[in-house]
């Protein structure tokens, strides 16, 4: 009874038992070592780096004594940390920064139990050759200089398996984009995150890695809020019901990555989850019903102290096939989910983050047979005297006729769902598949299909005009100011990009 209770929590809901990934723990990497001074110093050099890109590594020191210890301050007098290298093919040389013309001082004065860093670049890293290194980290000066064991590491191509380049315009014109990505290394999955200019996209201005997992996962970047662009969460499914969540200040995570164990057997991401204006954090949830295709919608909160609730949305009779998340003006989050009945809009109030239903009301009702196979949003803001709201831009299709015919609808509706304006039908002899809709608030909308490329539809006359082919079958299409943009990972360079202007 026992052994099928377990095969029933493991199943699809059409009953089929599944494999469920084992779970994650990430792998300490680095190089330790004990100065005279009694300090700890830790390199965090990997066994892997990536062709092209600069080795940068954290030296932290920490005192394990009783008492305080002052060493030199190596943020400030980092040509005190020298590189001693042996390249693929038997060279040696040695690498530091250019020491000051005259050496000022500093210390850091380190107490019991605590520990100062660093990051440093070892000079001229990215152009080091593929193959093994091996590499010595001496750390201080003269008597107290400490000599780390040798680390062997390879240079090797970038190789991305999964990554989440999306476009967040609002964001990304004042600090520049940050991607996560994941490469597959010779042992295990190592997890970086990228910072982009914000004046140009494709400019890689700096790259971290975060940590490496002994399995796949698959990082969303949730989305963020203008003012608080730098501070936001990542996260991915660990397991069959375990979500594990880590917030990063800049391109750093602060703090420890948190599993976060849910209260079902399995649960599956449903949509990109949003950090509101309170600081939580926001994941959609779809939790399958033990038999059949049903289950529940729920919104996986956890607040800026930790405090993990999940709030209720809907139940459903099956999985919706659209669901997309947003954060509204007022900085609360925005789900709209899209069956064959209509869509639907639930917003979730940032100020109450307890366990709550959310609200929610049905935009749009189907009728005379067409039903919703993709739909997207955009926040509206206030214009002419009216509240903003959101820009809906839905695909319909009428079942059981050939050729299957489709058409676009636009909807604006409040912030609490109701519909306010409506656009009529615009009906489409278009492909069958739908890659990415883009509608972009008050201005031409966008669609883009794997077969027709991108096209735009005016706002008045709803006329089509195609602007230009895919380049990449696998490109995540996004509206860019004055067109459309195309971002994919690739080779060295990582993320590509590409803008067309939209036709005057």
């Amino acid at each position: 009874m026992r052994l099928l209770l377990l095969v029933l929590l493991l199943a699809t809901p059409d009953g089929r038992a599944v494999d469920v990934p084992p779970p994650q723990e990430t792998i300490e990497v680095g190089v330790s070592g004990t100065a005279p001074s009694g300090l700890t110093v830790h390199a965090d050099l990997r066994d892997e780096y990536l062709r092209g890109l600069p080795i940068v590594v954290e030296i932290a020191l920490t005192n394990n004594t009783a008492a305080v210890v002052k060493t030199p301050d190596l943020a400030a007098r980092r040509h005190l940390v020298h590189f001693q290298l042996v390249s693929p093919d038997g060279k040696t040389s040695e690498r530091f920064s250019t020491p000051p013309q005259f050496d000022t001082g500093g210390e850091w004065t380190i107490a019991p139990k605590a520990t100062r860093s660093v990051l440093l670049e070892v000079p001229s890293s990215a152009g080091f050759a593929l193959g093994d290194w091996k590499v010595n980290v001496m750390v201080g000066d003269g008597a107290q200089a400490v000599v780390l064991p040798a680390q062997k590491l390879r240079i090797v191509p970038p190789n991305p398996v999964a990554g989440d380049p999306v476009w967040e315009p609002t964001i990304e014109h004042n600090s520049g984009a940050l991607v996560p990505w994941v490469h597959k290394a010779k042992e295990g999955y190592d997890l970086y995150v990228n910072q982009y200019a914000a004046a140009d996209g494709s400019r890689l201005m700096a790259h971290y890695r975060l940590l490496r997992s002994p399995t796949p996962l698959d990082p969303v970047l949730s989305r963020g809020l203008p003012n608080a662009a730098r501070s936001r969460w990542m996260y991915w499914l660990n397991g069959a019901d375990e979500v594990r969540v880590a917030r990063l200040e800049g391109s750093r995570i602060s703090g420890v990555v948190r599993p976060l164990g849910t209260p079902w057997p399995k649960v599956e991401l449903l949509a990109r989850g949003v950090s509101d204006a309170a600081g939580n954090l926001l994941i959609p949830l779809w939790i399958p019903a033990p038999k059949g295709p049903g289950g529940g919608v729920r919104v996986l909160t956890m607040t800026e102290r930790g405090a993990v609730t999940y709030r209720v949305v809907a139940e459903l009779a099956q999985r919706p096939p659209i669901a997309e998340t947003g954060v509204d003006a007022n900085g609360n989050m925005v789900v709209v989910l899209g069956h064959d009945r209509g869509l639907d809009v639930y917003r979730l109030d940032a100020a109450r983050a307890e366990k709550l239903p959310a609200e929610g009301a049905r935009a749009w009702k189907a009728g005379d047979g067409w039903t919703n196979v993709a739909a997207a949003f955009d926040v509206l803001p206030d214009k002419d005297g009216r509240a903003g709201g959101l820009a809906i831009l839905a695909v319909q299709r009428l079942p059981g006729v050939d050729p299957n015919p489709a058409q676009l609808r636009t909807l604006r509706v409040d912030l609490a769902g109701k519909l306010f304006e409506t656009g009529a039908p615009i009906r489409w002899a278009g492909p069958a598949t739908m890659k990415q809709l883009l509608p972009a608030g008050y201005a031409p909308f966008h669609y883009v299909s794997v077969e027709a490329g991108v096209t735009s539809f005016g706002a008045s006359d709803g006329a089509p005009i195609l602007l230009g082919k895919l380049p990449e079958a696998e490109a995540w299409p996004t509206v860019a100011p004055g067109g459309w943009r195309l971002r994919w990972l690739e080779g060295a360079a990582i993320l590509a990009e590409k803008v067309v202007p939209t036709p005057k």
